[in-house]
């Protein structure tokens, strides 16, 4: 979904990332770019989690039969920030 989501609190893109932790687990979440250049305090957020709320979000839509909003926020952001895509 890179390319496709972008930070509620600065607008940049989230990329996607992961990283391996001491104990060899591999990690894969994703990270906004104005955090990446020190402009903007949006946490990781992870890979798994991002994803699970896009497809509730798609699901609810298609239930619903109404299209999805142009920009939709999904609030799993840390600190209470939200993810527009």
């Amino acid at each position: 979904m890179t390319g496709k989501l972008f930070c509620g609190e600065c607008g940049e893109m989230l990329i996607g990332e992961s990283g391996t932790s001491k104990s060899k687990r591999l990690y894969s979440y994703y990270h906004c770019l104005g955090a990446r250049a020190h402009k903007c305090d949006t946490r990781r957020l992870l890979k798994e989690d991002v994803e699970n709320t896009v497809a509730l979000l798609i699901f609810d839509s298609l239930k619903e039969r109404k299209p999805l909003m142009k920009s939709p926020t999904a609030s799993i952001a840390p600190k209470g920030r939200t993810l527009r895509n």
